[in-house]
């Protein structure tokens, strides 16, 4: 992912590789933590909640967001689900 230029890039390469892969809660938080912007960030770890083989400790790849809101869109997205 680190090889693709723009954010955007990045962002749907990874939801490619979420979805063909069986990654764990912190394999995702890794591919998140490659975006450099916190909205791409929040993006890809709602799209791979779907796709993750351990959604018990999703928790975690909410560690990678600098800001608490973020945290909280996620963790209030995954508790819908």
């Amino acid at each position: 992912m680190n090889e693709q230029t723009f954010d955007s890039e990045r962002l749907a390469l990874g939801k490619v590789i979420v979805a063909s892969s069986n990654l764990t809660s912190l394999q995702i938080g890794g591919l998140a933590a490659t975006l450099d912007y916190s909205s791409s960030q929040v993006e890809l770890l709602k799209y791979a909640y779907h796709y993750c083989i351990d959604p018990e400790n999703y928790y975690k790849a909410t560690d990678i967001l600098t800001f608490s809101t973020d945290k909280k869109k996620v963790l209030e997205y995954i508790a819908t689900r």
